[in-house]
């Protein structure tokens, strides 16, 4: 409600050394050229009332009015208006935004930059709003994405460490805990379970085998090519064989020698044949078998394996061979 005889005189505490009735001498000699009715001095506010409209308009045409040689503002009567502290907002930034966020809490009257007290000529960058609050700003505020604080006289008490009002940071309980899981003995950069998770366990690692199952793995692994291979490699190594199991065999496949010895015969041996069509073909993810040295001597490219003799009994082979 707006009482159109009355202006308020804006004073905060800039009048705070004078008395009441110096107070009022200086209020009727300033608006001596008008009729004035009622002076109330109120907390950092005087509300003038004269006895009729024209004379409050006349006086509402000025913003400020000197009290003592100091600026006073001068507004309506309407509701008083809270003055806004406006921390952090950039000072080249334009006031339109400040003004569009702070009309949801209610009527700006104006904004306006503060001065430091020492040097008028020098702003500190922090925004004096003054409006009409129908409802509360937060503390922190974002403003054209520019995070910012505000203060105003009666702002509730908020902790800034909890942020719980009633108190403020040095009387936090939670001051000594830790800011992400509220424990006490450590601080937020060396919390181990932040925001009450639980802490990390690394994913158990399967073993890789027993002894038992990767030596079953290699019995598995042998193929039939590498007993057959054990078993032809019998009769070339240094072992022992009985001289009845070679001419046995050699008389299943042949009648002489010359057809072993032979130089001209370019398809391989019947025995040779056989020896190949019982072994199965190489796989490609077997391993491949460990070479021999070179211990043996063939004595032709189509021989079985049976007639391969070692280096040293080479020599009484030739003999005997030459002579027949």
């Amino acid at each position: 409600m707006v009482f159109k005889k009355t202006v308020n005189i804006q004073i905060g505490r800039k009048l705070s050394g004078k008395s009441r009735d110096e107070i009022l001498a200086e209020v009727l000699n300033t608006f001596r050229t008008l009729n004035v009715v009622a002076v109330q001095q109120g907390f950092e506010v005087i509300r003038v009332t004269f006895t009729d409209e024209v004379s409050a308009g006349r006086v509402l045409q000025c913003d400020n009015v000197k009290l003592f040689g100091i600026s006073c503002r001068i507004q309506d009567s309407g509701p008083l208006p809270t003055m806004i502290h406006l921390f952090d907002y950039p000072f080249e930034a334009s006031d339109n935004c400040i003004k569009g966020y702070f009309n949801c809490f209610g009527e700006v009257k104006s904004i306006r930059c503060q001065k430091y007290l020492t040097n008028q000529s020098v702003f500190t960058g922090t925004r004096l709003i003054s409006m009409v609050m129908k409802r509360a700003p937060n503390r922190t505020v974002t403003i054209d994405n520019i995070i910012c604080r505000t203060w105003y006289k009666g702002q509730p008490i908020e902790c800034n460490i909890c942020g719980m009002e009633g108190h403020m940071s040095r009387s936090c309980p939670n001051m000594d805990k830790c800011r992400l899981c509220g424990q006490h003995g450590h601080f937020a950069r060396a919390c181990t379970t932040p925001w009450n998770r639980a802490p990390s366990v690394p994913a158990p690692v399967d073993p890789v085998g027993t002894d038992e199952a990767v030596s079953e793995a290699q019995t598995s692994a042998e193929t039939p090519l590498t007993a057959r291979s054990s078993v032809i490699m019998e009769a070339v190594s240094g072992e022992p064989i009985e001289e009845e199991e070679i001419f046995q065999d050699a008389s299943e496949h042949s009648d002489s020698i010359e057809e072993f010895t032979s130089s001209a015969s370019d398809a391989p041996s019947q025995a040779s044949q056989s020896i190949l069509r019982e072994l199965p073909p190489t796989r490609a993810h077997e391993p491949p078998l460990a070479e021999e040295p070179p211990s043996v001597l063939v004595v032709s490219q189509s021989a079985p394996a049976f007639l391969q003799f070692s280096s040293s009994n080479f020599s009484t082979f030739q003999q005997s061979f030459s002579k027949t």
